[in-house]
């Protein structure tokens, strides 16, 4: 009683607009009111990005007990189940009697009080502002919300595919893989503009047969089904025979490519399976996450603050000093396997600790 109709539940063209929504919600007395959280500024990116977006709004809104306002529709929002019932749009116009709140582990200056940048302690400051802050103010978020802390494991049930996208992934299996599949491990090999990336770059064969291997131990040496979604087919069908002669496990015939596939299918396949096999970016990432299962990743390459690099082919620009793979705990969670090596390992980090003397194993 005495919420803004449509606040809580209904489809989208039962919504009212957002600057009416807002309008409504303000009206009522401050003890009434709805708490809103959203992104003030909210730049373009690639799917996965606003993805890992989405999920950090609706962990924020969880922590803050606020409703979370989504910056636009269509993708990513219409991967998910229930998103015709999603709180009303947000416009940049909703937050001019706002509380900005930012998270400067991507592409921003350093704030003077960061200890020796740890994102964490950032990331944990940003959270702990949130919860505290009156629940009359509007909350517009702005950066780049990319750390773990923001999410939590509650999110895995509203972040569940919507039936056009689960039916198509189910589909595929079933067209593809043999009935003997009881478990799956997606693999994402990611090349295209990673190839040549100077901070970031993608993969070798080594590290995804070692991640295979280490997925295959930490399933107690049972068979399982790897569905491999790619940029790059003829890469990833070397890469594939190469596991498989480099590996003498039942498991190695059972490899399937998804192929000719939209980037939310392959998302959206990936996100379907039970466990992940990663090594850089957040299309990887995000899915892996929600799965829930085991993960298998590579960890970022570091390189020194300071350090020069090319972005979009643009001119060099400094690294950022807050970004996030200063910190790697910020990005990883600790229940996921580290493959350490390759140059892309951290010599103080000590989740990588047992790898650094048998690099060359």
């Amino acid at each position: 009683p005495g919420l803004p109709e449509g606040a809580c539940a209904g489809h989208a063209s039962d919504i009212p607009s957002a600057d009416k929504w807002h309008e409504a919600n303000g009206s009522l007395e401050p003890e009434l009111r709805v708490p809103t959280i959203g992104f003030a500024l909210h730049g373009d990116g690639r799917m996965a990005n606003l993805i890992l977006q989405h999920m950090a709004l609706l962990g924020l809104a969880a922590m803050s007990n606020r409703m979370p306002m989504h910056p636009k529709t269509g993708l990513p929002y219409s991967l998910f189940r229930g998103s015709d019932q999603a709180a009303p749009e947000a416009a940049h116009s909703l937050f001019s009697r706002h509380s900005l709140l930012d998270d400067e582990s991507f592409g921003a200056a350093a704030r003077r009080d960061d200890d020796d940048q740890n994102v964490s302690a950032q990331s944990l400051r940003l959270i702990s502002r949130l919860v505290s802050m009156p629940s009359t103010k509007r909350v517009g978020l702005r950066g780049y919300m990319a750390s773990h802390l923001y999410l939590v494991p509650s999110l895995r049930d509203p972040l569940q595919l919507a039936p056009e996208y689960s039916t198509a992934a189910q589909r595929w299996l079933h067209k593809h893989t043999p009935p003997t599949c009881g478990t799956y491990v997606g693999m994402h090999v990611r090349r295209g503009d990673k190839i040549y990336h100077e901070w970031e770059p993608s993969a070798g064969q080594a590290l995804y047969t070692a991640a295979w291997s280490a997925m295959s131990r930490l399933l107690g040496g049972a068979p399982f089904c790897t569905v491999v979604a790619t940029d790059d087919e003829a890469w990833a069908r070397r890469l594939l025979l190469h596991i498989r002669r480099s590996h003498d496990s039942p498991s190695r015939s059972l490899m399937f490519l998804s192929t000719n596939s939209t980037p939310a299918f392959d998302w959206a396949l990936l996100r379907s399976l039970n466990h992940s096999v990663i090594a850089t970016g957040s299309f990887g990432w995000t899915s892996a996450w929600l799965q829930g299962g085991h993960v298998v990743y590579r960890p970022f390459q570091m390189r020194q603050p300071g350090v020069t690099f090319t972005k979009g082919g643009g001119r060099g620009k400094p690294m950022p000093r807050t970004y996030h793979v200063a910190n790697p705990e910020a990005w990883w969670p600790k229940e996921w396997s580290p493959i350490c090596f390759e140059g892309a390992y951290f010599s103080y980090w000590d989740r990588c600790a047992g790898w650094i003397s048998n690099i060359s194993a």
